[in-house]
Formats: structure tokens, sequence, C-alpha cells
């Protein structure tokens, strides 16, 4: 009878799998068990140390004791109670797990791996959810981090739950390990010399045998052990191509088939993937394939050093990926996006100064609750002083302002961002706060925001514990913003407060940010000011292009400058005024180059950011005949496209000609041209306001 894939794989796992005798023994005492009495298990160690392998040792013992599992990777759950809680319902297939677990009577295991990116949560799950659990399920915790004071300091749990630390393979663990990966006894003793039982480095040391069984292992000495042997590794693939798909891997958060494919712009990356995969310092979750973080360091810093320009075009090809696909995305999965791009500037020096999305954002976001404004009035009181807290209260209630909480528990608010969107103030509305009535006044004397566009202001924005300095908390308020930039319709120009704005000026400027100094004020804890982003100037695509050159470490402060000279912003009045002027001008070079539409935002779009004159013209002048077919396209507007059409496309002489040509009274003939310049212009003005 031919057996499962999965037991094979099972077989195969529990051949290769060394050591670790204590640990293992002590997960099977307590399984063997008749019935618990611990019921949770803390497993923690360092990057390297092997925890997720043994965390699938753990299931294969579950199987072959017979007793139901689950396994869930904080890689792949937002660290928030409601979404680890709908992990958990949507993998038992029960919106009642406490119930459903304690219906089951006989054992269960749940085992939560990469339980460091789960810290947000940990006083939830010490306090509410995991006691809640029946006493038929066994809980394991595995991260990097020690059990925080608070597991320590609870007597309850003391008596409850066992703390195991993971460390390196002693010298026999090392050496059984070594041979049953093949590793020939004359080459073991250098190699244990080296690795100092180092799980993962042993492992490297493996996969660099199975690809050149025929080349002895000899490294360099070295403080680094993975470092090492990580960039041997790179060297001895079977392949180009192969390296590249590695490099790739190491380069971005999570990596899929599909992305490999189309990034290696290959046919078929199926052969690749699964090499990956096989790799023993690749990990795999439900999203993809990634590496060891310390591997994944190693592999990009070699990368890096050894081919900068191909480490940019990799970076240009993984930046379009996800940028094309970020329209097409429901607002969860255009965070996950954004993240995947923000995970790309890690390594630049301004901006792993600035941002901690290593670990992931680590708080989840929400529209603000009634029962959480005194707290945030608290919070704002503390970090900006009582008037500073009296404006954020009528803020709170104005129709004009949002207010966004991030949490790292069901009650507790951890930070908040509020927006007050300028364009929404009646204009002859009395503002008592002083930064929202100098942005107001600055707008109407600069911005020339034009009907339907959004002028927004991050008034307030902190972490409850850091304010705003440099946290997890600042990270994910970042974050959000961008995910704001790019999602809100006909957004124009945005503000964003800070306290002491020098601070912030290099990661700002680095996002085309600018400070407005005449905006500045002092508030009762100290200096305050506003940098700004004018949308129109820098749309989202060309700000992304720009953000992709900055990131691979490309100058392009002078193309910058360049292309905010280009666009010009025209009122509405303006606009339609400059539209008509076009059309008459149509087949008139000299006269239509001088136009302001050629500076204009849609025309420099359909441009492609090209500055020839001749490019822009050719421009203006497709979308002003597009913009004319369209009236064509209601059978009942037919007689309106013949108007313009022989106005100002294939003209008749003067309007009284065209009319005499068209058959039809010069009153009718003005009525319907009158009307179908509007439609053009209405159409035009859709596209100059656009994202």
């Amino acid at each position: 009878m031919a057996r499962r894939l999965a037991d094979i794989l099972a077989t195969k796992r529990q051949q290769l799998f060394t050591g670790r005798e204590r640990e293992t023994q002590l997960f099977n005492s307590l399984l063997q068990k008749e019935e618990f009495d611990t019921f949770l298990v803390y497993m923690y160690g360092p990057g390297g140390q092997g925890k997720t392998t043994l965390i699938k040792q753990y299931t294969e013992l579950c199987t072959a004791s017979n007793i139901a599992f689950l396994k869930i990777d904080g890689r792949e759950v937002n660290a928030s109670p409601l979404d680890f809680t709908r992990a958990l319902q949507q993998a038992l297939n029960t919106q009642t797990i406490f119930e459903t677990l304690q219906a089951k009577e006989e054992k269960f295991v749940l085992l939560v791996d990469t339980y460091e990116l789960l810290n947000p949560i940990d006083d939830w799950l010490r306090k509410e959810f995991l006691p809640q659990m029946p006493d038929n399920v066994l809980t394991i915790l595995s991260g990097r981090n020690a059990p925080s004071k608070n597991w320590k300091l609870d007597n309850g749990w003391q008596q409850l739950m066992k703390v195991i630390e993971v460390r390196n393979f002693s010298p026999a663990e090392s050496r059984a390990y070594l041979q049953k990966r093949n590793i020939p006894d004359a080459a073991i003793d250098s190699i244990l010399e080296f690795t100092h039982g180092h799980p993962l480095a042993l492992s490297v040391v493996a996969d660099m045998h199975d690809q050149h069984p025929d080349k002895s292992f000899n490294p360099a000495e070295s403080p680094d052990i993975v470092k090492t042997l990580l960039e041997n590794f790179v060297q001895k693939v079977p392949g180009p191509a192969h390296r590249t798909a590695l490099e790739i891997c190491a380069m971005i958060n999570i990596t899929s088939e599909s992305l490999l494919k189309e990034v290696m712009e290959i046919e078929d990356a199926s052969e690749l993937f699964k090499w990956l995969q096989d790799l023993s310092f690749i990990e795999s979750n439900r999203f993809g394939l990634y590496p060891h973080d310390l591997a994944r360091e190693a592999i990009v810093t070699d990368l890096m050093w050894r081919n900068p320009d191909w480490n940019k075009t990799l970076h240009k090809r993984i930046r379009r990926f996800y940028i094309d696909r970020l329209d097409n995305s429901n607002q969860q999965m255009q965070r996950g996006l954004l993240y995947q791009l923000a995970y790309l500037h890690r390594h630049h020096a301004v901006v792993r100064s600035f941002l901690e999305w290593q670990e992931g954002t680590g708080n989840w976001m929400e529209p603000l609750k009634e029962n959480d404004i005194p707290l945030l009035q608290q919070m704002v009181e503390q970090h900006e002083g009582p008037e500073s807290a009296q404006h954020f209260l009528h803020w709170l209630q104005h129709p004009a302002a949002f207010t966004w909480v991030f949490r790292n528990s069901v009650t507790q608010c951890s930070g908040f961002l509020l927006r007050v969107n300028i364009n929404e103030l009646d204009k002859d509305e009395p503002v008592r706060d002083k930064a929202i009535a100098q942005i107001k006044n600055y707008a109407s004397k600069n911005l020339t925001l034009r009907k339907g566009e959004v002028c927004t202001v991050f008034r307030y924005w902190m972490s409850a514990e850091s304010y705003q300095q440099v946290s997890r908390i600042q990270s994910s308020i970042f974050l959000t913003l961008v995910q704001y930039y790019l999602t809100t319709p006909a957004l124009a120009v945005h503000f964003l407060g800070c306290a002491q704005p020098k601070f912030w000026e290099q990661i700002l400027n680095y996002a085309d940010l600018y400070h407005v100094p005449e905006l500045d004020i002092k508030n009762e804890k100290g200096d305050f000011g506003f940098y700004m982003h004018d949308w129109r100037q820098v749309p989202p695509a060309a700000w992304l292009d720009l953000l992709g050159q900055r990131e691979v470490g490309e100058k392009v402060e002078a193309r910058q400058a360049e292309q905010k000279l280009q666009i010009v912003v025209l009122s509405e009045d303006g606009f339609a005024a400059s539209v008509y002027d076009a059309l008459k001008d149509y087949h008139t070079d000299k006269k239509i180059l001088s136009n302001p539409l050629l500076r204009s935002r849609f025309v420099i779009n359909a441009a492609n950011n090209d500055t020839d004159p001749q490019i822009l013209l050719a421009a203006l002048r497709d979308c002003l005949a597009d913009a004319t077919d369209k009236i064509k396209a209601s059978p009942r507007d037919e007689k309106l496209h013949r108007v313009m059409f022989r106005t100002f496309f294939n003209p008749v002489g003067s309007q009284e000609a065209v009319a005499d040509f068209l058959n039809i009274p010069f009153s009718t003939y003005r009525r319907h041209l009158r009307k179908a310049v509007n439609m053009v212009t209405e159409t035009l003005w859709a596209l100059e306001i656009e994202k």
C-alpha cells in the first residue's frame, strides 16, 4: 500500500532530529500524564537555536501519542486579541474556542511559535485568554525573549508553568547531527571548533556539504560564525539563478513563488522555490518562505558589498511587485503591502535610526471609542500641557476631525493619531487652536486649494509611554500615515505636527516632507512645528519612485527640485479658462505652448513626467481630444461632439460659419458649445485632482 507523503516527511524529519533530550523528555512526560498538572511551557532562546525545529518535533510527538494539536506562528497573526482569537476560531472551525476544547475531553496541545512578535498581547494572554482554557489543554509559547516579570511575579502561573531556555548543542549533539547529515568524520572536529554547537551554523555547514560534497570545509577565522558560513554558501550555490532566488528571499520579508517568478522575470520559479524550501535555514508559513534572521542579514550584507548595482535592480523589481498590487487590495492587504515596502528600507541609515518596523507593527489600530477619551486627554495633558489637551477635546467632537487609536490590550490605549481636514472647516469659523488657525491661514494664502481637494493636518500623534520618541507605536503611526497618503482620494496637501521638529528633519526630509518654519508654535512643553508635502507637486506614484531611489542610496534632490518647478496649481476657474484657451489654440503651437495646462498635473502624468515641451504639447492635445471623444459616447450628446469637432479640431471658420455648416441656429450653437466645453473641462478637472 502506498504511503502518504506526509508520513514520509515525518519520517525524514525524525531521522534528522538530533539532541534536545531535556526538552523532548519534558514534553513527552507531560503528554504521558493521565491529566495535565502543567498547563504552560514557556520556551525561549536567541535566534538560530532551533526553537522552530523543536516545535516541529513537538508536533511529531503529539502525532505519535495520538494527541490533537494546533500550531500558530506569530509571523502569521497580527498582535491583537481579536486577530489571535480569529486565527484560533478559523483553525478550530468554531466560534466558541474554550467550549469546543472542553467538549473534546481528550488532551489538546496549542503551540505558538515566534512568540516575540505577539509581545503586545502577552499580558492579555496571561490574564484573560489562557485562564479560560480547559484543563485538558497544554500551551507551548516559544520565542526569543524570556518570560516578562509579570509571569514571574504571578504566583499562580509560577506553579502551573515550566520555563525552558534553549541553548547551543553539546559537542556530542553537534557530532551526532553532523553524522546524520553525512559530514565526513575527518571534517567534524574543525567544524565543531568553528561553530561551538550553534544549531543554525551547523545546518549551514551541512547544506554547503550537500551542495558540494567533494569540497572540504576550511573556513577562515571569524568572530561572526553564521556570517562567514553564509557568505561561503552564497558563493557555492548551484548556479546564478539559485543565488538570485536566495538574495531575493533575504531582501524581502516573505517570499512567494509568484513574487519569485515576477521579480526574476522567468516563466517558472517552482524549482527554485522548492530549492529554497529545502534549505535548513529557510522557514515557511502560509504566506511563503523566509530565512532565519541571522542568515537574512548575512546574505543581504554580502550582496550590498559584492554587487551594489544588482542590489539596486532587485530592489526596483521587488518594489514594483508590491506597488502594482496596492490599488487592488483591501485595507488590511494594503497595510501588509506597505509594511513589505517599508521593510526594503530597513538598511538605510536614516530609516534604521527612526523606525522600528523590523519586528512587525506590534499594535493594532481602530477608530476611537467613547471610553478612550479620558485616557487620551490625560496623554495629551502629560506630554503637551492642559491648553493643548483642551484643544484636543475640541477636535474630538469636530466633524472635520478623525481619531485612530492604537492598542496593546482590549481596553488599554498605547497611542493615537488625530487628523483635522482644513478643507472641511467653515471659511469664517473661529479657530482657537493656534496651530490649526495658522495652517488654515497659510493654506488660504499659499496653497490654492481647489474644490474637492483635501488638506489634512495630523495635529496630534503620540505613544502613551514615550510620546513622539522612536518606538513601536511611533512606527505603527508612521505606517498609518503612509496608508492615508496613498488611499485618500483627492488629497492635495498634508501637514504633520512634531514636537522638537529639528529631531525629525532627517527622516521626514527623506520622506519628502519639508519643515514650514512660519507655522512653528510653542506649547507648554516646548517647541512644536509642522512638516508639509504637496501631493499635487509630487503625487503618490512619483513619491514612491522617489523613496525607492533613496532606499538604495541614490541622490535625487536635484531631480526633485526640478519636478517641483514643473507643476502649476490652478484654481478651478483658472483651470476652466485655460482649457478653453487650449481648445481655441489647439492648432497654434506658439500660443498653446504658453498655456499653463502644459505644467498641470494631468498633462505631466500623461507625458510620463517628461519635460520636453513637444512631448507635453502632444500629451495636452491627446487629453483634449480624448475628453472630447467621451462626449459622443452618449447618442444624446453626439450633436455636442459635432459642435466641438467643427469648432476646435477640424474647424470650418468662425463660430457663425460653424453654425451655418451644422445647419443650426447660432443661439443653439452657442448653447451646445458652452455645454460641450464644460463637459470637457469637468473630465480634465477630475484627472487633475484625482490621486
